[in-house]
């Protein structure tokens, strides 16, 4: 799961591009299905749910933009 600042278009599958961003943080493997990402400061953000490493099946990485705070939760089902 990718946490970037703004809107982000199509991403690669696998979206490596993100790890070479200095922007762009990285939930590494999350613990549960539900994450908590705490202290982003207001604004919007886009989520990337993906493989790093491997092409996902399908149609790839799912990505949704939200605005912060006015959005608690996300689900990217």
């Amino acid at each position: 799961l990718w946490v970037v600042p703004g809107d982000v278009g199509a991403v690669g599958n696998p979206p490596t591009e993100l790890l070479r961003s200095r922007y762009a943080q990285l939930v590494y493997q999350p613990m549960s299905e539900r994450v908590v990402v705490q202290g982003l400061r207001p604004g919007r953000y886009t989520l990337v749910w993906g493989y790093f490493h491997a092409e996902m099946p399908g149609a790839g990485p799912v990505v949704r933009q939200v605005d912060v705070p006015s959005q608690g939760e996300v689900s990217l089902r």
